[in-house]
């Protein structure tokens, strides 16, 4: 258990730095470091976990300071690799349930995955393996982690193992819907391969996602929520694209766009188009250039940024609200580390 908590904490600390894992492997691999780790501080002291964590989380860190070729850095890569295989394992082992299970869940509450789905993604994962000499350790995995997986869902109708299918299948999901012309996060951040939301910490703060994308459609990095009062407020999304501009866009007419913050003067949005004021479905869309981005991230991490609009046709300014209807603010540091997270290089394997 300590050899699958240290390989995984490695894992998940590269791929910070190097992306390593698609998004389903991620969310796996993050229940698996969450699991081994409570269970060895049922058994050993928690600030020796804590230590443990700490020490390996170092190593990975100065080992990788962004991807590494794997033929070259075989010892780097092998914690890697390891949680790669657990977590293909653990997403596909549902498959490998009794046929008598026909559905099962990730919790009491969560919706029925259909064994349809199930056998599907188990197939997709299986094909990958098939030629692997990691094979028969991914079949003996897959296997182990099904049966444990049977007896729940048979007796509870959920399993919180299940997350990994779960995420695949909603992933896959995310793709048929945009297939079908749907709005989905693939029309707005292009067919990314890892997401990351960033709750927020109190509750006046901003909610804020970033992807992971690769490709001509992948244009946004970060995505902002500039939610307005009201139920016919012009609410909103801010969109750090990956030239470093700002791109907002906000429902309605919009005469004017400013973030705002202490010990900085008012930023103000370029417009770059308006709706009519009787075109209640159009957008009023503004633009903010690299150059005063990048002066607004230089303020320090614990500056709380604020939007404000300006409704058409009207003099007064309207703070952008969190999702709990108060004045919403938003910590550079926090878009920040957003949008690290969501550009650092992609492993070649991957």
């Amino acid at each position: 258990m300590l050899t699958l908590f240290n390989s995984s904490t490695y894992a998940l600390t590269v791929d910070e730095r190097c992306q390593v894992f698609d998004y389903a492997q991620l969310v796996t691999a993050e229940y698996i470091q969450s699991e081994t780790e409570a269970n060895l501080k049922t058994r050993y002291q928690g600030d020796a976990v804590d230590a443990e964590r700490a020490r390996v989380e170092a190593l990975a860190s100065e080992a990788w300071t962004g991807c590494l070729d794997r033929a070259t850095y075989t010892d780097e890569w092998a914690p890697v690799a390891q949680t790669r295989l657990y977590a293909d394992a653990m997403i596909a082992a549902p498959g490998n349930m009794t046929e008598t299970v026909m559905s099962c869940s990730t919790s009491k509450e969560g919706y029925q995955i259909k064994r349809s789905d199930i056998d599907s993604i188990k197939a997709l994962l299986d094909a990958k393996y098939a030629t692997s000499t990691e094979r028969a350790q991914y079949e003996a995995l897959s296997t182990s982690f099904g049966q444990g997986m049977a007896v729940d869902c048979m007796q509870f109708g959920y399993a919180n193992i299940m997350i990994g299918v779960s995420t695949y299948r909603d992933r896959m999901e995310t793709d048929r819907k945009h297939a079908g012309g749907q709005d989905t996060s693939v029309g707005e951040f292009g067919p990314w391969t890892s997401f990351r939301y960033y709750a927020f910490k109190d509750t006046d703060e901003i909610a804020i996602s970033a992807y992971r994308a690769q490709g001509p459609d992948a244009v946004n990095l970060v995505g902002v929520d500039l939610d307005a009062p009201g139920l016919l407020g012009n609410n909103g999304r801010l969109y750090v694209t990956r030239d470093g501009r700002w791109i907002a866009t906000l429902d309605g007419t919009a005469d004017a766009l400013e973030v705002r913050a202490d010990g900085m003067a008012p930023v103000a949005f370029t417009p770059v188009s308006q709706a009519a004021k009787e075109d209640l479905m159009g957008v009023s869309v503004f633009e903010l250039s690299k150059s005063e981005a990048d002066a607004v991230l230089a303020m320090s991490n614990d500056t709380e940024l604020s939007f404000f609009h300006q409704p058409g046709g009207r003099e007064d300014w309207v703070q952008s609200e969190s999702i709990y209807n108060k004045p919403g603010h938003l910590p550079v540091g926090r878009l920040k580390d957003a949008i690290i997270w969501a550009s650092v290089p992609v492993a070649g394997d991957l």
